[in-house]
């Protein structure tokens, strides 16, 4: 039974590593591909990394994640291979504790609000520890092997049991001395055999963990990244000096028929209209789309705000922001042709749910605004 799990274990380490290796090279292909944002930053920033580069980095990273699953046994049984591995997968480690310490030090500051959950760079470290640590393991025989000497004699008695069939116990006795026999006579120190399991059980573990992969990575950066407010204590900086222009998006969730928010809408436009009279920001931009009776999401927003006393010249309205990634692109060309006579503002807080987050930082990204 424990052998069993050990094996389970290891297989979803070996899935999860092919998982982050493809993940990770199918990334840099396509930054490569349209010159956008690497969305490997979702679970490793090396843009730090001024040699060789966060591409050929991450190449090199895939790649290493990839042969884990693929050839360990290859890795394990070359000297030079295996210490090439360790020093990558140290590498990367090192990588997440630096990303770490930037998230605590951001935390310590009150630069950024706690969101309640561990950062994402947890998770990430104690991965790649643990893929570090099992490597061996990974390249070994199966954990539910057993002795040579155990497994010949083993055989010897299931030989024996169907010879004395209908013979009698002195057969049966004779064939038990003859399978003690041959396994004394094997060494001590010989290697264990191997039990090899069936191909679709190992195929379908290393599916289940590739589903729980694709099941928890999202979940993990929802609670993790999703949930932290990236809003300063104040407005004046500790240097003094003024904090730069800054805006708020709110992202349209929902009207109703008689022009009401919905619950989740009123609570977006809520945020946003507090970080405005915290003085965090000097302008709204609305987003979202037309809904039910004729009403409008950004026209919902915009009474919101004007009754909580913000100007409506303080209210930058995108009523086509009909999605994600319409309000990225959107707000993208805003910042190039913007209305106002005050200058553009320099930082933006997107004001949304912990699960939409991480969406909105991947589109924005995409569209050059990081």
């Amino acid at each position: 039974m424990r052998s069993g799990l050990a094996w389970l274990a290891l297989q979803a380490l070996r899935s999860w590593s092919l998982c982050l290796g493809l993940f990770t090279l199918v990334n840099v292909a396509v930054a490569l591909g349209d010159g956008g944002v690497d969305s490997n930053l979702w679970w490793l920033d090396l843009r730090f990394f001024a040699w060789p580069g966060p591409a050929l980095a991450f190449t090199v990273l895939g790649s290493t994640f990839v042969a884990i699953c693929l050839v360990p046994g290859v890795i394990t049984r070359t000297g030079m291979l295996l210490g090439l591995v360790r020093c990558v997968l140290l590498a990367a480690i090192l990588a997440s504790l630096q990303n770490l310490w930037v998230v605590a030090s951001l935390h310590l500051t009150g630069a950024i609000g706690y969101g309640g959950g561990l950062p994402f760079s947890a998770f990430v470290a104690c991965f790649l520890v643990g893929l570090l640590l099992l490597l061996p393991s990974l390249g070994a025989n199966s954990p539910s092997r057993r002795p040579a000497a155990d497994q010949v004699q083993s055989r010897a008695m299931d030989q024996g049991m169907e010879a004395a069939t209908g013979v009698g116990h002195g057969r049966l006795a004779s064939t038990a001395d003859e399978a003690t026999k041959r396994a004394e006579a094997i060494p001590s120190g010989a290697p264990p055999v191997r039990v090899r399991r069936p191909l679709a059980l190992r195929l379908a573990a290393l599916a289940g963990g590739a589903g729980a992969f694709a099941l928890l990575v999202p979940l993990g950066l929802v609670s993790s990244f999703g949930s932290t407010r990236y809003v300063g204590p104040a407005e004046v900086l500790a240097d003094g000096s003024e904090r730069e222009p800054a805006a708020a998006i709110v992202f349209g969730a929902g009207v109703r028929s008689d022009g009401s928010p919905s619950l989740a809408l009123f609570d977006r436009t809520r945020t946003a209209i507090d970080l405005h009279l915290d003085g965090h920001v000097d302008h709204l931009i609305l987003s979202g789309g037309p809904g039910p009776g004729g009403q409008h999401e950004v026209a919902a927003m915009l009474a919101m705000a004007t009754e909580a006393g913000i100007p409506s010249s303080a209210c930058i309205q995108d009523r086509v922001g009909l999605s994600t990634w319409d309000t990225a692109a959107n707000t993208a060309e805003l910042l190039v042709h913007w209305p106002l006579p005050e200058p553009p503002p320099r930082q933006l807080f997107a004001v949304s749910h912990a699960y939409h987050t991480p969406r909105i930082e991947l589109a924005f990204q995409r569209h050059g605004i990081d």
